[in-house]
């Protein structure tokens, strides 16, 4: 993530700054110059898109980023009487490998859920209820969210290792689901949800 900053960052100071300065020559000249700059700053881009591409792997449900290790330790299809909604609850550990907090969702994030019916693939969203879909009691459904949902959004040490959820909603309970690694779309994972 820093890299695409710094990436960008020094991508629009190189064009600020060849567009501020002082410019004799004529208006052909200009353009020229202007699409080589446009293409040197797409050469860099696409260059640093490989590297981050190269340094992620995603295979038999482990996701390896620089940052981070992320395995899907568990899959549990559920039902929330109150939504009336079917889902997916996706149970994962992800160990900090960086020298800096980071929170376990944003990791999570780098990889889609999909779900295909038999006419459209969709793209699933993770705002499925895991705690009420689990838990009738309120009480416990609390607990739930505080000690193991709650993680995903907290803070993660370097070096420190938690096991959290999310809930993923279904379109179904019948068709597997197959999760993608974004940056890498051929790395994928197939939930079979029976």
């Amino acid at each position: 993530m820093k890299k695409v900053l710094w990436l960008t960052l020094l991508t629009t100071l190189t064009l600020t700054l060849g567009a501020c300065g002082n410019n004799q020559n004529t208006a052909p000249k200009s353009s020229s110059s202007s699409s080589s700059k446009t293409s040197t700053a797409q050469q860099v881009s696409s260059s640093s898109t490989a590297t981050a591409t190269n340094d992620t792997n995603f295979k038999d449900g482990v996701l390896t980023v620089p940052e981070a290790k992320l395995k899907i330790t568990k899959t549990q299809v559920a039902h929330n009487n109150e939504d009336n909604e079917d889902g997916l609850i996706v149970w994962y550990t992800i160990t900090n490998q960086s020298q800096q907090n980071i929170e376990p969702e944003d990791i999570l994030k780098r990889l889609a859920f999909h779900q295909n019916d038999g006419n459209a693939s969709y793209t699933l969203e993770d705002d499925f209820d895991a705690a009420e879909a689990l838990y009738s009691d309120e009480a416990q459904q609390d607990k739930f969210e505080n000690e193991v949902e709650d993680l995903a959004d907290n803070d993660l040490q370097p070096g420190k290792t938690v096991e959290t959820v999310a809930g993923i909603e279904l379109r179904n309970t019948n068709n597997p689901v197959t999760v993608i690694n974004q940056a890498r779309q051929d790395q994928t994972f197939t939930i079979n949800l029976k």
